[in-house]
């Protein structure tokens, strides 16, 4: 008698056999699924479903600034049908310093083929080459905080400086004519902007008839044996020229020197004026540490940004020099 006359074996064998087919047959259909979702696209995403891309770069140690930046860029993605991406590169806390960095951002927006970059760069001494895409295809590039004339960006955006200097006078001057003013600024020697900014704080000054004795402190944020932390400098210049009121050329310059005004009991009889603001600036504002703060709309910056990339891609140019409103917070 074969197997296949056997009722009894027949009764067991296919039940067993039909399971066991299921379970193949279902471990088959998952595997295949697998693979499926590794081979085909995934669902799209906002970058997938919009015509355009635009990269959002920036000095990380202006971070708070560069969030309002990108905020305003991504509130606009909307009426240009883009996608606004931030880049942040392998280290989130990098900054944009010197041209290695800042071609490590311009590799990415080639990579990512972006339609545009707005770009936030402090360092006037950088020069922002063209940018070409693979197709030989210009890059349009919205240069935010500096106007170096090198650089090949579409437009340039930013505070008038020299607007900025006869603003901070007036803010100088203002709190009982002091008269002995300590600057804060990065390689004042060399950034052409700061030099107006301070050139025109000097005239203005004389305008109101005001001899105020000016000393500057060049910070170097190269930390070596002979040379300490920002903070220190900044602290150790206070100390040593006892200033009746400080100008910050930054709003990590203004928070540091509120820490050390905080430390040597000089609250109240220092004052401080900070140019442009971070959430710490503005809560030392609020404690009445620092008097003042001397800022743009950084949010408007962001959406203007974008708008002026678009007028570029349509019309084939863009506003080579657009000035924003200056903001005095007290």
């Amino acid at each position: 008698m074969s197997f296949f006359d056997n009722k009894k074996l027949l009764k067991i064998f296919v039940p067993v056999f039909w399971v066991s087919a299921l379970i193949l047959a279902a471990v088959s259909i998952f595997i295949t699924l697998r693979i499926l979702v590794n081979i085909l696209p995934a669902e799209q995403t906002d970058t997938d479903r919009r015509r355009y891309h635009i990269v959002v770069a920036g000095s990380r140690n202006c971070s708070y600034s560069l969030s309002k930046i990108l905020e305003g860029a991504i509130s606009v993605q909307d009426d240009f049908d883009c996608i606004v991406e931030e880049y942040k590169g392998t280290d989130e806390f990098s900054e944009l310093s010197g041209d290695e960095n800042l071609q490590l951002r311009l590799d990415y927006v080639r990579f990512v083929k972006a339609d545009g970059l707005i770009l936030y760069l402090c360092d006037e001494d950088i020069p922002v080459p063209e940018i070409r895409g693979a197709d030989g295809t210009k890059i349009p590039v919205v240069l935010i905080g500096s106007s170096n004339t090198d650089s090949s960006a579409i437009s340039f955006i930013g505070a008038n400086k020299y607007e900025i200097g006869k603003i901070a006078a007036k803010e100088i001057f203002s709190r009982n004519a002091r008269r002995n003013l300590l600057v804060i600024a990065e390689h004042t020697e060399r950034l052409t902007e700061d030099g107006t900014t301070i050139s025109s704080m000097s005239q203005s000054f004389k305008q109101y008839g005001s001899k105020v004795e000016m000393s500057f402190l060049d910070i170097s944020p190269i930390l070596s044996e002979n040379n300490p932390g920002v903070d220190e400098q900044i602290s150790r210049a206070i100390t040593s020229l006892n200033p009746d009121s400080i100008f910050c050329f930054s709003a990590d310059y203004t928070v540091l020197a509120a820490q050390a005004v905080l430390s040597q009991n000089k609250n109240g009889i220092t004052e401080i004026i900070g140019l442009y603001d971070n959430e710490e600036a503005r809560d030392y504002l609020k404690k009445g540490i620092v008097s003042s703060l001397i800022t743009v709309d950084f949010y408007g910056i962001g959406k203007k940004a974008v708008a002026e990339i678009f007028n570029w891609k349509e019309d084939g140019f863009a506003n080579s020099y657009v000035n924003i409103d200056i903001e005095v917070i007290r």
